[in-house]
């Protein structure tokens, strides 16, 4: 039987699935046997199919993906357009891929305490399911209080976190998909720059906050096989 990591993001929108496939797939070339899998899906399935291609299995989009709601909100809220979230389904399907596979790669829906039930949240979820938890955020302005806000909320549940992937943010205005590797040092903003002065000085700071955190940037794709190296590798 092998072992599950759970992706979490400090919000929505943050990179989770650019991080979750990309170090699925420089996990395969340094020949692990890991698959992805996404436990509930709100909105489009795109996700869960960025998974199941980096996955390079041959599962069905339902196996990577047992719930999925119509409604882009958090899964409690879509819930009351769709039935009861079957929780006993969703982590049947995720026990099938552990023992089939030496590492399951879960990327959660949103952030840490998104509601999946009245009673439950994601991360609920990922306690019953993971061994440990990654933590995912974008590199702009706010991040630094979220990281601190979901690091606790992770270590009041009793879950191993140590790792953390800072995303830089998008290139192009409104461009979700596209984590681009542009850094600003604050030194070469022009005066009286729109752009974001945090961006330089965040991890830093995080840094001093939370030192027990291993944090990563993550700048475009290709650091993501020096990642699965730091990451998983002995």
């Amino acid at each position: 039987m092998g072992h599950s990591i759970f992706i979490t993001g400090t919000d929505t929108g943050v990179g989770k699935t650019f991080f979750t496939t990309g170090i699925i797939r420089a996990l395969r070339e340094l020949g692990v046997d890991v698959v992805g899998f996404k436990p509930i899906e709100c909105g489009g399935r795109s996700d869960s199919k960025a998974l199941l291609e980096a996955s390079g299995e041959p599962y069905s989009l339902d196996e990577i993906n047992p719930v999925w709601l119509d409604q882009p909100l958090s899964p409690l809220a879509a819930m009351d357009f769709s039935d009861e979230i079957p929780l006993e389904s969703i982590k049947k399907a995720h026990l099938d891929l552990v023992d089939r596979h030496e590492l399951v790669i879960v990327e959660g829906a949103g952030g840490w305490l998104v509601p999946v039930t009245e009673n439950q949240t994601m991360a609920d979820l990922a306690k019953e399911m993971c061994d440990e938890v990654i933590i995912v955020a974008a590199n702009r302005l706010g991040v630094i209080n979220h990281t601190m806000l979901t690091y606790r909320a992770i270590a009041a549940m009793n879950m191993d976190c140590a790792r953390m992937i800072l995303n830089h943010p998008p290139v192009n205005e409104g461009d979700s998909t596209g984590y681009g590797p542009r850094l600003y040092p604050v030194e070469s903003l022009p005066v009286g720059s729109s752009a974001d002065l945090s961006l330089a000085s965040n991890a830093s700071t995080i840094q001093k906050c939370l030192p027990d955190l291993d944090l990563f940037p993550l700048r475009n794709e290709t650091c993501f096989a020096q990642l699965a190296q730091s990451l998983f590798a002995g």
